[in-house]
């Protein structure tokens, strides 16, 4: 199973018009062209961050975002909107927080 919010160690298994997917044995995941070192070659071994698209299909990064899942940090907020807070995590797609998932800053120590 792909560790989704996590760096992965996965094989290059295949080329398409839009990157390369990569799998763990288990399930493939495709790494954007653009993400896509020089010179890797399929049954190269690769590390990705995977997290999930606007879509909520599995892609594959090698950009470093600024935390990973269950890691805590303070993110610049660049927009509020109805559900929640978009933040920059490092990645290209700003990522969501919903109310549902943020602290009341009451409950905060300190």
């Amino acid at each position: 199973m792909l560790a989704l919010g996590k760096w992965n160690t996965l094989k290059v298994v295949r080329e398409s018009p839009q990157g390369l997917y990569l799998s763990n044995g288990e399930e493939d995941v495709l790494l954007p062209n653009k993400y896509v070192p020089q010179n890797t070659k399929i049954e190269d071994d690769i590390d990705v961050f995977v997290y999930k698209d606007s879509a909520q299909r599995p892609i594959a990064t090698t950009l470093k975002p600024l935390a990973e899942l269950h890691q805590a940090r303070l993110f610049e907020v660049m927009q509020i909107t109805e559900v929640g807070a978009f933040v920059d995590w490092g990645l290209e797609k700003e990522l969501l927080i919903p109310f549902s998932e943020q602290t009341d800053e009451n409950d905060l120590p300190g």
